[in-house]
C-alpha cells in the first residue's frame, strides 16, 4: 500500500488514469484521453483538400454531381439511383468507375486517408 500523498498511475493503451490516495474521502479517479483534436496544420490541409474535392465534384455534368452526391454523400445504393434516373444499374456502375478514373487523374497529388 502507498503512503497518503502518492499516485499510483495505471496505463492502458486508449487512456491513463490515476488514483490519488492523498484524498480524504475515497480515492479520485482521473482519466487522460489522448486528443484526437487534429493540429492546424492537419486541419488547414484536411479544409484545402476539402475545396479540391468540392472543386472536383462542382466540374462534373449536374448528372453526375447528383449521381456522386447520392451515392458518397447520401449512402445510396448504385440500384436506388439507377432506378430513380430510369437507367441500368449497369449504367451507373460504368458512370461511377468514370468518375473515380477522372477524380484520381484529377485529384492524384492528395494524400488519401482512411
Amino acid at each position: 500500500m502507498r503512503p497518503r500523498g502518492q499516485f499510483a498511475c495505471i496505463s492502458i493503451p486508449a487512456f491513463s488514469f490515476e488514483f490519488d490516495h492523498a484524498a480524504e474521502d475515497s480515492p479520485q479517479l482521473e482519466f487522460e484521453f489522448p486528443s484526437e483534436e487534429p493540429s492546424q496544420d492537419e486541419a488547414l490541409q484536411a479544409k484545402q483538400e476539402g475545396a479540391r474535392v468540392r472543386e472536383f465534384v462542382r466540374s462534373l455534368s449536374t448528372t453526375n454531381q447528383d449521381v456522386v452526391h447520392r451515392r458518397y454523400w447520401d449512402d445510396h445504393s448504385q440500384g436506388d439511383i439507377a432506378r430513380s434516373l430510369n437507367i441500368s444499374e449497369a449504367a451507373i456502375s460504368k458512370r461511377l468507375q468514370k468518375i473515380v478514373t477522372l477524380g484520381q487523374s484529377s485529384l492524384a497529388d492528395l494524400k488519401i486517408t482512411n
